[in-house]
């Protein structure tokens, strides 16, 4: 399943996909994740302390949910159902893989569209797909600015 994203930033975007649209708002310090125009969560960012995700009916620390693989690694894990997923940026991509098997991938263009494409294996995850990749995105576009 192949995304196009409409805006080349991890603040304010959207995702359009086959029957689907994401939609990524970022207003101060918070970022709302919608999928056909439903929320699916949100991320209440600070600075000082872990940032709050809500997704599932569930408020989280975003570490606690998506912690990086150790404390020098640029790479972040997050699980669900027993299954881990491990996202690994590399210089103008990113893939998610899990046992092993790469289930997405993110490329990001400055001077066009940026696209995600997911797995038919991983679509039962989409959102939680859709919400580490923009915190991937997002973490590194902050970190470039210094």
């Amino acid at each position: 399943m192949d995304f196009k994203l409409t805006h080349n930033s991890p603040y304010n975007t959207q995702l359009v996909g086959p029957g689907l649209v994401y939609d990524v708002e970022s207003r101060s310090k918070q970022t709302t994740f919608r999928r056909n125009g439903a929320e699916i969560a949100e991320i209440e960012w600070h600075d000082m302390r872990s940032s709050l995700l809500r997704m599932g009916g569930q408020s989280l620390k975003l570490n606690d949910f998506f912690p990086r693989t150790s404390s020098l690694s640029a790479k972040r894990k997050f699980t669900i159902n027993g299954s881990v997923y491990t996202w690994s940026p590399n210089l103008k991509s990113m893939k998610l893989e899990c046992d092993n098997v790469k289930v997405a991938d993110f490329e990001r263009h400055a001077l066009r569209d940026s696209k995600l494409c997911v797995s038919q294996h991983a679509v039962n995850v989409l959102d939680a797909i859709v919400v580490t990749t923009i915190c991937m995105w997002r973490e590194e576009v902050e970190s470039a600015a210094g």
